[in-house]
């Protein structure tokens, strides 16, 4: 499907002045809901409580939010890493680490008052190698999932919050199971392959996610450090014809790991290392992941 086809839900992308639509990084936005291990489900500042978002009128769980408009949208996944089982090779740079996560799309009526229409959870499994990257030679490592995986696990019996399976996709609410499923088979495939490169040689190289005062890599892993959690990776994603990179602009607005790749920057990768305290360029254990931006839609 093209993005001309998806009008008027293109993803247009615009950090420069004169555009005409607009993307920022939660942490510029001063959006605090979405910062990493804090959204819980059970804070004072959540849908469900008695505030001004609650069960009113105005809140994302009636039936005003059933058909509200979408304003933003944003992107977090959770995910645990296995080193594969049978590998007799000392070396984790040449070994398989299977991945088994979870996405989570939240779709926003009015991100400003943080108005959420549902949020919607597809499972994955894959795999990631610390060999480097297709086409990135600055990459240290590559990201696999396998789009014969995906599930929605979505469930708003269990959780409010949740998007309805039954009734996301007529709404127009099916961006994550498509951003896992590839092009031609009605999928952008967007986030099947994600590029990875160590905290570490980002700082080292003066490294930045978008060219923006308080993206670069050092400034992000003092950011997250003020959360309690250790900045591990960048993500990036590759810029493919009818794509979102592409087709949404993200390739004008987002740093590459070096001048000649076709990777760019999307997710910032971290632990938590009370319950992960692995320290490695590579991945083991639990990690959690972030957009680096939220997307408006025009």
């Amino acid at each position: 499907m093209t993005w001309t086809r998806l009008t008027p839900l293109a993803l247009l992308f615009a950090l420069l002045p004169g555009t005409t639509a607009c993307v920022c990084p939660p942490w510029v936005c001063g959006w605090e809901d979405e910062r990493p291990f804090l959204r819980d489900g059970d804070d004072d500042d959540r849908r469900d409580d008695d505030d001004d978002r609650g069960d009113d009128d105005d809140a994302g769980d009636d039936d005003d939010a059933a058909g509200a408009a979408l304003d933003a949208l944003s992107f977090v996944m959770t995910f645990d890493a296995t080193a594969a089982p049978g590998d007799d090779d000392d070396s984790a740079t040449d070994s398989v680490t299977e991945i088994t996560g979870t996405l989570i799309t939240r779709y926003w009526a009015d991100i400003d008052r943080e108005d959420l229409i549902c949020e919607q959870h597809v499972s994955f499994d894959g795999e990631a190698r610390f060999e480097g990257a297709p086409d990135c030679e600055a990459c240290t490592g590559f990201l696999q999932l396998r789009a014969s995986s995906i599930a929605d696990i979505s469930n708003p019996l269990i959780d409010s919050d949740h998007c309805d399976p039954a009734t996301a996709n007529a709404r127009g609410l099916n961006f994550g199971p498509r951003l896992l499923t590839p092009a031609g088979v009605g999928g952008l495939g967007d986030f099947l392959s994600i590029a990875l490169l160590d905290a570490e040689t980002g700082i080292e190289s003066g490294l930045t996610f978008a060219p923006t005062e308080g993206l670069s890599y050092s400034e992000q892993a003092e950011g997250l450090a003020e959360d309690g959690v250790v900045l591990t990776h960048g993500g990036y994603l590759r810029s493919t014809p009818d794509g979102l990179v592409e087709g949404a602009g993200i390739d004008q607005a987002a740093a590459t790991p070096d001048a000649q790749s076709d990777w760019f920057a999307f997710w910032r990768i971290f632990r938590n290392p009370g319950a992960n305290p692995f320290d490695g360029p590579e991945l083991e254990g639990t990690y959690g992941a972030q957009s680096v931006w939220i997307v408006f839609p025009r």
